[in-house]
């Protein structure tokens, strides 16, 4: 015997050993997945956050340009701007016309910084007498109103261009650059990042260098170049219109690489229409967070390799002990062998015992608990559908009475299922008549004095499978329904049964003769909290419940009905046949299983 638990030790260290090593190698090959996983979730949240950024851009870029359109249109559109203009031109009278130029809510911005007026192709006016000089402009931005122009000095402004109603002089307002680069940057760059601005057909780039606004124009030979790397990108995002983001590998002046990822956000498709915004930002930020995620797994690798050690160690030490235990308790097992089988099998007796008591008192409480829930729900329903609409509170009081009723409902079929009893939510086999004759009896207290109940019970031995209680609120729903329809001018309500042998159902229908439902409101009906009463009958909820309760039998609900003469619903279940099946139309009760009953009073 010791030689065989010697051996089996023996083996089962070894196996031991391959499967720590097959779980180590199994925890590498997870964290390899992982890590690679984290790295493509963060570099796309990463993206999506430069794109965030793009499209923030834009429309800070939509916004300065909108509102410097709008200034413009208001002063360009001035009488008096033009009156100034045109006695300028005539009598060389200047003041008017510079007042006009000078005192403006565009010269006031920090953004404008001057507004100059052009004749000829030289400017003979300007609001500040600094930025009197010929600027050259540039057709790179696609637009005859806003163009990008250039000092001679080599300032460049974006320049807004208008004329007055008069239409003799050409007027340009100067947007500084670099205050309209750092007002569309904001707050929204981190250190290292930079916004480039393409225009439509990628021959113009506006960047920044430090706190430095460069303006680029690559098809022009005798322009300097100051950014070759923003260059680069935009060549690359020509070559490829489709793409949306990309990583570029940059050299800077000491010949060391690095590498950026940029986001652009197109001009076709962006707010403001004039430049494609793209966003750059230097890679090793964007996968910092991936480093401290790989320490992490690192981490936790030497961790999980130290645990499986000690846990390879401490099932060799209880194994050996196993060895020694179990030694002790076969000799311990012969002599209580007898014993443990004489008590075995009397706790097995006691537990019999105890489950038979336990399902005998459990099946008793909950039938008594069912007989006094199910009429508490049933009037809960009748009287929330009395309660006038506008009393909430009592409303929601009915309702907390139903629902507690229900979730006590839940517990004794709990109970019941395990004490082997039908639950109460099970579906049995129901009659169609007994089910309507008990909707008759327990509605009539409901029924208004001037309404006559008739009873036509068609479907004789014909049974359906559902739950009492289900079938009986649903057809309650409709027939409270139809006693509000008649509590004015009075009527007579029709409750019958019938069987179709074509298709196997059977069929409820409730016909009043009350004042019907219009046309218009009759696909809404069957919709939560919507009523065709007036105001204080009802809460719209008894034909959504009566609807909910048919769907899940697979049968349907539908209704007729006319204005001034009445409504007839009717509901259609899965029928099940009788053993022997007396013929019964499609379309009318069988014959001689059917009958007529009449209630009037209470």
């Amino acid at each position: 015997m010791n030689e065989t638990l010697s051996k089996l030790n023996t083996r089962f260290r070894s196996l031991s050993g391959i499967l720590a090593m097959i779980l180590i190698i199994s925890g590498l090959a997870a964290g390899l997945v992982f890590a690679r996983e984290s790295r493509r979730v963060i570099i796309q949240e990463q993206e999506d956050n430069l794109f965030d950024i793009a499209r923030s851009t834009d429309r800070n870029v939509a916004n300065l340009i909108k509102r410097c359109q709008d200034e413009v249109f208001y002063l360009s559109n001035r009488s008096d701007f033009a009156q100034a203009e045109t006695m300028y031109l005539r009598d060389g009278a200047s003041s008017n016309l510079w007042f006009w130029l000078r005192d403006n809510t565009m010269t006031l911005s920090k953004l404008n910084s001057a507004i100059i007026a052009i004749e000829d192709g030289h400017t003979v006016l300007s609001s500040h007498m600094e930025y009197l000089e010929d600027y050259r402009f540039y057709s790179e931005l696609g637009s005859d109103i806003l163009k990008l122009c250039v000092s001679p000095k080599g300032v460049y402004y974006l320049a807004f261009m208008f004329r007055s109603p008069a239409g003799n002089l050409q007027y340009a307002a100067l947007m500084d650059l670099q205050a309209f680069y750092r007002q569309i940057a904001g707050t929204e760059l981190a250190e290292g990042d930079s916004i480039l601005l393409y225009n439509q057909e990628f021959n113009l780039l506006i960047s920044n260098d430090g706190d430095e606004v460069r303006v680029d124009r690559p098809d022009d030979p005798e322009a300097k170049v100051y950014n070759e790397n923003g260059i680069k990108v935009m060549r690359s995002f020509m070559a490829d219109p489709s793409k949306r983001s990309d990583t570029f590998e940059f050299t800077d002046l000491n010949d060391d690489s690095y590498t950026e990822c940029v986001a652009i956000y197109p001009v076709r498709g962006n707010d403001n229409g004039v430049f494609t915004v793209a966003v750059a930002t230097p890679y090793d930020r964007m996968i910092q967070p991936l480093s401290r995620i790989n320490m992490f797994l690192i981490l936790c690798g030497i961790v999980i390799v130290a645990g499986l050690a000690l846990l390879i160690y401490n099932i060799l030490v209880l194994n050996q002990e196993r060895a020694v235990n179990t030694r002790k308790l076969e000799e311990l097992q012969k002599e209580n062998e007898s014993m443990e089988e004489l008590m075995k099998k009397t706790q097995e007796l006691e537990h019999v015992q105890r489950l038979e008591m336990i399902g005998t008192m459990t099946s008793g409480i909950a039938h008594e608990f069912n007989n006094l829930l199910t009429p508490i729900m049933g009037y809960s329903i009748m009287t929330l559908e009395k309660i006038p609409e506008e009393d909430t509170e009592l409303s929601e009081n009915i309702i907390e009475i139903y629902n507690a009723s229900r979730k006590a409902k839940d517990v004794i079929r709990r109970l019941s299922e395990l004490s082997r009893k039908n639950p109460s939510y099970m579906t049995v086999k129901l009659s169609p008549d007994d089910i309507l004759k008990k909707v008759r009896d327990t509605s009539l207290p409901a029924k208004p004095k001037n309404v006559e109940v008739v009873l036509e019970t068609g479907c004789g031995n014909w049974q359906f499978a559902g739950n009492e209680t289900q079938i009986t609120q649903l057809l309650l729903n409709l027939v409270i329904n139809a006693f509000h329809a008649m509590e004015k001018d009075g009527g007579t309500l029709c409750l019958s049964t019938r069987a179709v042998n074509v298709t196997n159902e059977i069929i409820f229908q409730v016909t009043d003769t009350g004042t019907g439902i219009p046309e218009e409101i009759l696909p809404h009906i069957f919709d939560p909290f919507y009523t065709t009463k007036e105001a204080g009958k009802g809460t719209g909820l008894g034909l959504a419940i009566a609807k909910n309760v048919v769907e899940q039998y697979h049968g349907s609900i539908n209704v007729k009905s006319e204005p001034g003469k009445g409504s007839t619903f009717t509901v259609r279940l899965p029928g099940i046949r009788p053993e022997t099946t007396v013929h019964i139309s499609e379309e009318t009760p069988a014959e001689g299983i059917g009958s007529r009953e009449t209630k009037n009073d209470l």
